[in-house]
């Protein structure tokens, strides 16, 4: 009965609503109605006494990597770990990161990153995030289990916009960000206020997200559609750039060697869908189940990455740039006229 009266509501949406609206409610429709087929498959199925609930008490928690980016999937089998690792030596290797040197990580979530640089690269980190939680998660896994690096890490908290205040005095051989300068309220400050933190000659590097076209040319419903996923992902319009227009801005801004290389979709966006089904599986499957906010994130999620890596709505890039050298003034520092 619960199934018809909700199957019911499609023919209602389809003629009552129009438009972007209509494109929504039908998309959360069918997620619902994902959900209740799954419930009502996973009750049909007889079970055991216990079943498999000892595996609740078999996972090691708190995990020992905390990763979250988007992950480079390029090649068959790779975990979320190896993807996460992938990204950022991606990134890594498209700045010409240098062994040993001092690294400024902004946005580093749980810290993995940072964790990362420190180990497979041997260099002193500091790393900036704004959520509290994330902060104080990296903070005490540092303690726990990264204790042998921790006296060349700084794991601080602040917000990536306020970087020249935060890091007042201090200048890094290499800026990393990967995959949040799209949160921020715009990257462009950011981008600004981290020029003069970089030494002469040093490198940013980033993984981002640019567009095939300007916003304003693309059709009404692919910029509805657009604007609906930067609402969801937290992002700011105002990144919707293209990627001789991202250039410009860090050429205008003062960087040198501006380079922008693409990502092929499927090896980022697709290959995150495919994780995120598959381990939506693989947790049924083990008998820890999962709560129904997780599986709404999963599919959810999951269903948007699968669009993206089918079409080129969105591309995701790496992206470096350089300091001037010593002779050239940069704005922001004390001895620039």
């Amino acid at each position: 009965m619960k199934l018809l009266l909700y199957a019911s509501l499609l023919p209602v949406i389809a003629t009552v609503t129009s438009g972007f609206l209509k494109y929504v409610l039908l998309y959360l429709h069918a997620v619902g109605l994902a959900w209740i087929l799954i419930q009502r498959t996973e009750l049909s199925v007889s079970t055991n006494m216990y079943g498999l609930r000892q595996a609740i008490l078999n996972v090691s928690l708190p995990p020992k990597e905390s990763w979250f980016n988007m992950g480079l999937w390029e090649k068959e089998g790779l975990t979320y770990h190896q993807a996460c690792v992938a990204l950022v030596n991606a990134v890594a290797n498209y700045m010409k990161l240098g062994r040993r040197t001092k690294i400024l990580d902004v946005g580093y979530g749980c810290g993995d990153s940072c964790f990362h640089f420190a180990d497979a690269y041997e260099c002193d980190v500091t790393g900036i995030t704004l959520e509290t939680q994330q902060w104080e998660n990296a903070a005490s896994r540092l303690q726990e289990q990264w204790q042998p690096l921790s006296d060349r890490m700084t794991l601080l908290q602040g917000n990536a916009n306020d970087i020249s205040s935060s890091m007042a005095g201090k200048q890094f051989d290499h800026i990393v960000c990967i995959d949040a300068a799209v949160h921020f309220g715009t990257k462009w400050d950011f981008f600004r206020d981290a020029l003069p933190l970089l030494v002469p000659n040093g490198t940013i590097g980033l993984y981002d997200l640019v567009f095939p076209q300007p916003l304003n040319e693309l059709s009404p419903f692919t910029q509805a559609i657009i604007s609906w996923l930067c609402v969801k992902l937290h992002v700011s319009l105002e990144h919707c750039i293209t990627i001789t227009a991202y250039e410009e801005k860090l050429k205008a801004l003062g960087y040198i060697d501006v380079s922008i290389q693409r990502l092929p979709n499927k090896n980022v966006f697709g290959g995150l869908a495919n994780y995120m089904q598959e381990q939506q599986r693989r947790c049924i499957d083990s008998g820890l189940g999962l709560s129904i906010n997780n599986r709404i994130f999963l599919t959810g999620a999951g269903s948007v990455y699968r669009l993206l890596g089918r079409r080129e709505w969105v591309y995701p890039v790496l992206v470096t740039g350089r300091r001037p050298d010593s002779k050239t003034a940069i704005a922001g520092e004390p001895n620039s006229s």
